[in-house]
């Protein structure tokens, strides 16, 4: 009898032990869950730099045909490095991360360790026990030997119980031990990529440098031709301004001729005209715009902004200002230029060789300035990213002009479209 109330004692003790396990288990899983999302994270930021990275090569391997440094090549330059810096910064960030997980899948390989020797420990008693309930006769006899009939059925289930359990602890093992084999295989694996990461990251390095001798070189042959610059600088300026003189007068006699069409339909209607007043469709339309504040795709697929929106200093020269009533979008040659909304093009007007392109979104607009070609008409309607132009080259650059207005008021469009 007391046999028998030992073992029903490491039956329970068993069960316990194997529900621990099982949390343990769980709670690993947990956790492996939960680190996925910062390394699926830190991936795809490297993989947005690095794609961003290509580009700007691609088009300082373009400026570089020109035989003149400009002041366009120092710009992207500058954003290579400030986007190399983050993208080792991002490297150093995964490498983190990567010794976290290895950490974590260490310290999962020495339970599942301990737990698989507390299983064949407990194996090794089981078969103990067992030893010594070999006899089929000494089984036979202390089940025959119980007080009542119940009692006699409790240890027959007991013994059926003993056995399956018995066949479990060996399943049980072996699942560990494969567990415990797969847990080897991602460290190893995890190993390999922090290896890779670190590889990354020097090499990373050793450009960063290139790049930041090539940035004090670029500077040097700029300064070198200061009177040049500032005579090419005065010659954008009065372009500038001829241009935002232009787009204006075009924006206010297109809101003009809106208001005349709203006035002469309410007229037809008997009706008296409010002219501040957006139809129905135009206020949905605004609306909308709004909503997408932040969120607004580029004008262009790729490329980068190398002069940002408002007055500020000149990059090489100093004591000059430059004004942008937008933001300039340095990119590849030939890159199309897309709407950032859907509207209506209520104006292409060219200037010099180049258009610029005005499209309406209730009562804001969208102006594309600097464009090679056209491929819309005016009164189109047209939709989020519908190419509307091909970008123009220009002094050896090339690069499309945005800018936002909502009526005659300027915005700055980088507070309006998506990040990259």
């Amino acid at each position: 009898m007391n046999r028998f109330f030992r073992h029903r004692n490491l039956y329970k003790y068993c069960a316990i032990l194997l529900f621990l396990w099982c949390l343990g288990v769980l709670h690993a899983q947990q956790r492996q869950q939960a680190r996925q999302p910062t390394r699926a994270n830190l991936e795809e930021q490297s993989q947005r730099l690095q794609r961003q990275i290509q580009t700007n090569n691609r088009m300082l391997e373009e400026a570089s045909r020109n035989r003149r440094t400009n002041v366009q090549q120092l710009t992207i330059i500058n954003s290579q490095i400030n986007q190399r810096e983050e993208l080792i910064l991002t490297i150093t960030n995964e490498i983190s991360a990567v010794d976290s997980d290895i950490q974590t899948i260490e310290n999962e390989i020495t339970t599942l360790e301990g737990n698989i020797q507390d299983l064949i420990d407990e194996y090794t008693r089981l078969i103990v026990a067992t030893h010594r309930h070999r006899n089929p006769s000494q089984r036979f006899l202390f089940i025959v030997a119980s007080e009542s009939f119940h009692q006699a059925y409790r240890r027959i289930i007991f013994f059926r119980q003993y056995s399956e359990h018995r066949k479990r602890q060996v399943e049980l093992i072996r699942e560990r031990q494969s567990e415990l084999s797969e847990l080897r295989s991602e460290l190893e694996q995890e190993k390999n990529t922090k290896a890779e990461l670190l590889s990354r990251e020097q090499a990373e390095r050793r450009n960063l440098d290139t790049e930041r001798a090539r940035r004090n070189r670029t500077i040097s042959d700029l300064q070198r031709r200061e009177r040049e610059l500032r005579a090419e600088n005065q010659r954008h300026e009065a372009e500038r301004r001829r241009l935002s003189q232009q787009i204006e007068r075009i924006i206010q006699q297109e809101i003009e001729a809106a208001a005349r069409r709203a006035a002469e339909e309410a007229a037809r209607r008997g009706q008296v005209a409010d002219v501040a007043q957006l139809t129905p469709e135009e206020q949905q339309l605004a609306n909308e715009f709004v909503s997408n504040r932040g969120r607004l795709p580029w004008p262009t697929e790729r490329g980068l902004i190398t002069e940002r929106f408002g007055t500020h200093d000149h990059p090489v020269i100093r004591g000059i200002r430059v004004n942008n009533d937008g933001i300039t979008i340095t990119t590849p040659q030939n890159e199309p230029v897309r709407a950032v909304f859907n509207g209506t093009v209520v104006a292409i007007q060219p200037f010099g060789n180049t258009s610029v392109v005005i499209i309406v979104h209730g009562n804001y607009r969208t102006v594309y300035t600097n464009l090679a070609s056209v491929s819309v008409r005016i009164g189109q309607a047209v939709t989020t990213r519908q190419t509307i132009g091909v970008v123009h080259r220009h002094d050896g650059r090339d690069f499309v002009g945005f800018q936002l207005w909502r009526d005659l008021q300027k915005l700055d469009p980088e507070q309006w479209l998506a990040r990259r």
